[in-house]
């Protein structure tokens, strides 16, 4: 009752809130070193047919002039694990998408602290492997203050 009683006084929180306390008892998953799986572009498409969520963590520019159709753009900073836990279910397994130059430790590392540990990997090569690959890309309009949208 207690419980119940604080947690609806909290007012809206990320799914991942009521999990976060049984994560934080076990601890998270045992990982590999902080390196992703390359997946190549044939594997990631049937990934995604398989419901995987492709995961773009570039700056919301690159995302908005090309992205992996029906990807979900949470762009790397101090707030990713946030909005990774509003928005993606965490028993779906992730492929991210990334610039070569984004820290993969950082992104494994924010993805674990709040229990997303069905990590399939990487599109290896980013978008530019996808184009390559003569696959299709979706882009948004960037509105006047440089966000998504109008």
């Amino acid at each position: 009752m207690f419980v119940k009683a604080l947690l609806d006084s909290l007012g809206s929180f990320p799914p991942y809130f009521l999990r976060l306390g049984e994560n934080n008892r076990r601890g998270p998953a045992l990982a590999d070193g902080d390196t992703l799986r390359p997946l190549q572009v044939a594997e990631v498409r049937g990934m995604r047919a398989s419901g995987v969520e492709v995961v773009d963590v570039r700056p919301v520019a690159d995302f908005a002039a090309g992205h992996v159709p029906g990807s979900l753009s949470i762009p790397l900073r101090p707030v990713f694990a946030t909005w990774l836990g509003w928005l993606v279910p965490a028993d779906k397994p992730l492929v991210f998408v990334r610039n070569a130059d984004q820290d993969l430790g950082e992104i494994l590392w924010q993805a674990r602290k709040v229990g997303y540990d069905l990590i399939a990997g990487e599109l290896d090569g980013g978008l530019t492997a996808w184009t390559a690959a003569g696959e299709p890309t979706s882009s948004i309009p960037l509105g006047p203050s440089g966000g998504l949208g109008p």
